[in-house]
């Protein structure tokens, strides 16, 4: 019996994140998915927003597919969760499943009315600052009435739930305060690697096929908002280390606003033909361009106290890669060798981290890319945290079990 869930138990996946983007949720739920259909093989189901690409990492047919909400527009919102509510009565009208998985989504409405009517045991993963402040950034002032709403929804299922994880301490700080649940309903559990795809490969191969040869060495960033996340400090930097490595290249793959303004700025310094956009790339490229990286670069302008963690660091550490990062969710990155901390004011300080990680020499860099890829495959992967939720869901679920016999 104590090992139930993983070994003989069926769990119904229901999200309203459509995993074939690339963007941060995309990215966690699609890695997630794929270690959670791993693990449970044809004993999970997934209900999902019909994607808008296509999906070539879990089986057609564990899949259902509600309308999609198309970035909960007005219109096709409502119709999402509608859709979301019939599907999810399909399924689990048979009776088949033991637990249900939910990311949870912004106004969950839909969520509420699925669980209330299964009478399953449940729980939630990687919980989000955007739940219960989307209203509010969207629709300022008017946005006040629903916010106040989307938070009570946010917060009851949180307490109904057997266990909600997010990303960092400081995120499960910041919903304890928030949504003033037990302690015990919250826990962390980073996020997690896929390993399976992010591993180090060999850099010049990489850069050939990217047709990036013409740089040597290279600093890069991949992620949404390249601008507030790195990107600029980068362009500002490369006057000071072109000197030393004169055919230095910045490369810098997503898009989001101030990117025209970074280019603008690369002109004025003078290091346009060092840089690189390439523009949003899907997400099964990203794992080569950041084997194409000498550093990694994930560096924030906005002070967070509840930062989260940072997907991107982990795929540069996945990759072999050193890191130079803002601090908060990457402190450990000094603390296990396998970075630098900075400040996203001092120009100076980070021009330093990254001359300290790219003047390693051939044998260093390689003996730093085991080490790190070993780090991430024992501390990081996605297969690992998935362990850990799979333990954690197993005690409060036979826990769950007890109670019920009891009553």
């Amino acid at each position: 019996m104590a090992s139930y869930l993983a070994t003989q138990g069926r769990i119904l996946y229901i999200s309203a994140v459509d995993v074939s983007i690339g963007n941060g949720p995309g990215v966690n739920e699609r890695q997630f998915t794929a270690a959670l259909a791993r693990a449970f093989a044809e004993r999970v189901h997934f209900l999902l927003p019909r994607p808008a690409a296509s999906l070539t990492h879990l089986p057609p047919n564990q899949c259902t597919f509600s309308h999609p909400h198309l970035r909960h527009h007005p219109l096709h919102w409502p119709r999402h969760m509608y859709s979301q509510i019939q599907m999810a009565r399909r399924l689990l009208s048979d009776g088949r499943f033991d637990l249900i998985v939910v990311r949870v989504d912004l106004f969950p409405l839909s969520l509420h009315r699925i669980l209330s009517e299964a009478r399953l045991p449940y729980v939630t993963k990687t919980l989000s600052q955007t739940l219960l402040w989307m209203f509010d950034k969207r629709w300022g002032r008017l946005g006040s009435l629903p916010e106040r709403i989307n938070r009570r929804l946010v917060r009851d299922l949180v307490a109904g739930a057997l266990v909600s994880d997010a990303c960092s301490r400081a995120q499960v700080d910041f919903f304890a305060d928030i949504l003033a649940v037990p302690r015990r309903k919250l826990v962390w559990i980073d996020n997690g690697v896929d390993t399976t795809m992010f591993y180090p490969r060999p850099t010049r191969e990489v850069r050939r096929q990217l047709g990036l040869e013409r740089f040597e060495p290279i600093i890069g960033y991949v992620g949404g908002a390249p601008s507030q996340r790195g990107a600029r400090q980068m362009v500002e930097v490369l006057p000071a280390l072109l000197p030393r490595y004169p055919r230095l290249g910045a490369v810098i793959v997503g898009h989001g606003p101030g990117v025209s303004a970074l280019k603008q700025r690369a002109a004025e310094l003078g290091v346009a033909e060092h840089v690189m956009f390439t523009g949003y790339r899907p997400f099964d490229e990203v794992p080569a361009y950041v084997n194409s990286f000498d550093v990694g670069v994930s560096i924030s302008d906005a002070v967070d106290r509840y930062a989260a963690a940072e997907l991107k660091v982990r795929q540069y550490v996945a990759c072999g890669k050193p890191v130079v990062a803002s601090p908060g969710s990457n402190d450990f990155l000094a603390e296990e060798g396998l970075g630098s901390i900075v400040d996203a004011r001092d120009l100076e300080g980070i021009a330093a981290a990254l001359d300290r990680w790219l003047s390693m020499d051939e044998g260093e860099r390689r003996a730093f890319g085991e080490r790190a890829a070993g780090y991430a495959r024992e501390h990081l992967s996605e297969d690992g945290m998935l362990a850990r939720r799979l333990a954690l869901w197993e005690e409060r679920w036979l826990e769950w079990r007890e109670k019920q016999g009891k009553e």
